[in-house]
């Protein structure tokens, strides 16, 4: 065995024969490098999205509050002639009224004019006996009182256009007023001797100083008397 050498468990220790143990090592070395250089490659395409991702995250709120300052687009629109009159120039939209025909559409037509109301009929009256009459006309007259004396009634002492006596309820009248023989209800007097609150009449008797709407009414006594029915005003309902 000159010319080899020997280790101690009696196995060759020559390089050349050890190759073949070493060469298991060699190979597990490379692949060893191999292994760290792709470890490397893929820790360092695993950081990256997180990274990235990290990043993304961190700048999520600051977006947000970008966002939540900036106004809308329909805000700043209204915000803009809320500025533009504080500067003290206001847009000419808002400086120019509307036409006057959006108030025309407000207003409504004016109401159609009324119909006029017919012309009332001559209602009816009550008498103060309860009795109801339904006048032909009714006139508003002056009156003034006379007696049965001759002197007032053309020396015919007593008697009225007919011959008739007189009485309480005869009256004189202007026959183009009021016709003769007509019978009305006169009211508004006042005096004592003749029926308070109103009295049928008959128009049957004339006078000279009676024209118009002026009546004379027979009054029972004096003429002293009934000078002091003096003149008053009565309305004369003729019914017949």
């Amino acid at each position: 065995m000159s010319g080899s050498a020997v280790s101690a468990m009696g196995r060759p220790t020559d390089p050349i024969l050890l190759q073949p143990l070493l060469s298991p090592l060699a190979f597990q070395s490379e692949y060893l490098a191999k292994w760290k250089s792709e470890f490397s490659a893929l820790q360092t395409a695993s950081f990256a999205p997180k990274a990235m991702t990290n990043s993304t995250a961190s700048a999520e709120p600051l977006l947000a509050v970008v966002a939540a300052q900036t106004p809308a687009p329909e805000t700043l629109l209204s915000i803009a002639p809320a500025q533009a009159a504080v500067g003290g120039q206001l847009p000419e939209a808002a400086s120019q009224p509307e036409p006057a025909a959006a108030e025309a559409k407000v207003k409504k037509a004016p109401p159609a004019a009324a119909k006029a109301a017919p012309a009332e009929k001559p209602g009816t009256i009550a008498t103060v006996t309860g009795a109801t009459l339904t006048p032909k006309k009714t006139i508003a007259a002056v009156a003034s009182a006379y007696t049965g004396s001759a002197a007032e009634n053309g020396g015919y002492a007593g008697k009225d256009y007919y011959g008739n006596p007189l009485q309480v309820g005869t009256i004189a009248v202007d026959p183009d007023m009021i016709p003769l023989g007509s019978t009305v209800y006169v009211t508004g007097y006042s005096y004592d001797g003749l029926p308070v609150g109103g009295m049928m009449a008959k128009a049957s008797d004339i006078g000279g100083a009676i024209n118009g709407n002026r009546i004379d009414i027979y009054v029972p006594g004096s003429r002293e008397k009934a000078k002091t029915f003096g003149y008053q005003n009565v309305t004369v309902h003729v019914v017949d």
